[in-house]
């Protein structure tokens, strides 16, 4: 197996992948953890929707690692809020909901920038040799 180049969320520990040919073009993946009962069988569709990218974090300290996990979960759920605010479902809403929608929206916001400077307080530090 070859390591992936990427944590995924759902084990928020490094895996391996393995691309598995099951049938005439279909393949499915072999996601590995590093607890032997962590490996399953997935299709690419469901890595897509059940695994979310935050890079390669292995090298950070797990403290660090938790922050980028937490942002990059975040990051899709203000997604998928801001895709939903733009939908007509939205509009079809009672006026008190989507006002509280969109007070998540900003709240959500601003916790985003909370973890993006601590994330970038930690790289400077790294930088100036403090860690």
């Amino acid at each position: 197996m070859t390591q992936a180049n990427q944590i995924y969320i759902a084990h928020a520990v490094p895996v391996s992948i393995t691309r598995v040919m099951t049938g005439l073009d279909h393949y499915q993946y072999v996601i590995a953890g590093q607890e032997p009962d962590l490996t399953e069988m997935m299709t690419e569709a469901d890595i897509i929707a059940g695994f979310l990218r935050v890079g390669e974090i292995s090298h950070l300290p797990e403290y660090v690692q938790r922050v980028h996990i937490e942002r990059a979960q975040l990051a899709d759920k203000l997604s998928k809020l801001t895709a939903f605010i733009s939908t007509a479902g939205f509009l079809d809403l009672p006026d008190d909901d989507r006002h509280l929608l969109e007070h998540q929206l900003d709240a959500m916001s601003a916790y985003r920038r909370i973890l993006d400077q601590r994330i970038d307080n930690f790289a400077d530090k790294l930088l100036e040799g403090k860690i």
